[in-house]
């Protein structure tokens, strides 16, 4: 959402959103700092063997693909998804 609508949304200025959320922003990251559960690392060399290997089994064309970073959901027309399936093979 962009600031202007949230500014509108919450009925303040669009300097007073910006000013809080930079400091909503830092206060978070001080949180969180020393939390492991919230802290990104990479899995062992074994546990990315393991996880490509799901990733393989459910999606033949990733190969050493451990994980994705991504949050974002789209809808996948089929059709369009059967043609692309269809070119990857023919470049493989």
């Amino acid at each position: 959402m962009e600031l202007s609508s949230l500014s509108m949304l919450f009925a303040v200025p669009p300097s007073t959103l910006a000013r809080t959320l930079r400091r909503v922003e830092e206060a978070l990251s001080k949180t969180l700092e020393k939390y492991s559960p919230a802290r990104i690392s990479w899995p062992s060399p074994s546990h990315q063997v393991e996880l490509a290997k799901l990733v393989e089994a459910r999606e033949p064309l990733l190969k050493h693909t451990f994980g994705f970073i991504d949050g974002k959901n789209f809808k996948v027309n089929t059709t369009l998804l059967l043609n692309v399936n269809c070119i990857a093979r023919r470049l493989i």
